[in-house]
């Protein structure tokens, strides 16, 4: 798990990982937010999977350090893109990620997040 710390420069706050990382999303107040930015700003994993991969291991590990179910239904949801990007199609993989997406977002009664996760589900 990586371990973040909070960095106060010129008046913005940053959130970085123990290797120097800044990871702009974590320095955003509210979950919504953080969510908001995720999914505008995924990586292209056709492109750069390592960078994919690690964007999302990011994300589990803010979920788990925080105890916070609607980052790790996210986590998920970044996943599927991710792999049926890849794929260029839903496969047994994106499909396990979207249920676990969808089945975190209920448990949290984030009907919002629901939507989302069907909608980019299609």
């Amino acid at each position: 798990m990586n371990i973040y710390f909070a960095v106060i420069l010129m008046g913005q706050l940053l959130i970085s990982t123990a290797f120097g990382q800044h990871v702009p999303w974590m320095s955003l107040p509210t979950v919504p937010e953080k969510i908001s930015y995720i999914l505008n700003h995924r990586i292209d994993f056709k492109r750069d999977s390592t960078r994919m991969i690690h964007q999302a291991t990011h994300i589990r590990d803010y979920a788990i350090q925080f105890q916070d179910q609607q980052m790790l239904a996210v986590h998920h949801l970044y996943l599927a893109l991710g792999y049926a990007d890849f794929y260029e199609e839903v496969n047994t993989r994106t499909d396990f990620h979207f249920k676990q997406a969808l089945l975190l977002a209920k448990e949290q009664s984030d009907s919002n997040l629901e939507i989302s996760i069907l909608a980019f589900q299609g």
